[in-house]
């Protein structure tokens, strides 16, 4: 369990989260839906003690990870734009993440081709980066970060760049992913597919998190209550 004790979290004079109190459950994919400039990546960076300097505590089964080293966290977060190696392929890129995490050779060889045949990347793991499309980096990008393993992954707009063939894809590893352990966080725009996986949707409005459950709201809903979209 992740406990969110009164976060908060200011640019300037804007207020972007306001004393948030909330507890992410396991066995549980939340859906993170809110306005441009909302604070969704704001609240996902803090969680990874990215972003440090704000108020309140986050607890992980108790324990306070504000002091915890970045490198220490029991959290993955995989971002929405692809940072890869340009003069790596695909398979390279994996190896080399699986290296740095310590975990052997053949272990790193049976994760990697679990994840390339989920992620039906089997085709393009030879290939440099500048050689596949945007939504083949994605998927790329998606399984390097699933390389780590963790019980608390966090994903900031996991189907940009997605066909809707791929869309389907990574919404089923999602779904293959959850276990009565583990807590999946979705940050998207994407409200059908987040229908499709979440048990919660999280929808940020005013710097506070408020919950429902997919399905008791539509989208016309959901738009109504998030507002206006805006840059920030």
């Amino acid at each position: 369990m992740i406990q969110l004790d009164s976060i908060s979290k200011s640019y300037g004079d804007k207020k972007v989260l306001n004393g948030i109190t909330f507890e992410f459950r396991t066995g549980n994919i939340y859906g993170l839906i809110g306005r441009n400039g909302a604070g969704k990546t704001t609240l996902l960076k803090i969680l990874m003690r990215i972003i440090r300097n704000h108020e309140g505590n986050v607890l992980f089964h108790g324990d306070n990870i504000n002091t915890v080293d970045i490198l220490n966290l029991p959290f993955v977060f995989i971002g929405d734009t692809p940072v890869l190696y340009q003069d790596l392929t695909a398979r390279e890129q994996m190896l080399f993440i699986c290296k740095l995490n310590k975990i052997s050779k053949e272990e790193a060889i049976k994760k990697i081709q679990h994840l390339a045949k989920q992620l039906k990347l089997e085709e393009y793991m030879d290939y440099y980066p500048r050689s596949v499309s945007r939504g083949t980096l994605q998927r790329i990008n998606i399984a390097i970060g699933m390389l780590r393993e963790s019980n608390v992954y966090f994903f900031d707009e996991p189907f940009i760049t997605l066909d809707p063939v791929q869309v389907d894809t990574v919404e089923q590893m999602f779904l293959n992913h959850k276990s009565t352990t583990r807590i999946q966080i979705i940050s998207s725009h994407d409200l059908d597919s987040l229908e499709t996986i979440c048990d919660k949707y999280l929808i940020l409005k005013d710097g506070q998190l408020l919950e429902f459950e997919p399905g008791t709201l539509d989208r016309k809903q959901i738009t109504k209550l998030i507002g206006d979209s805006y840059d920030s």
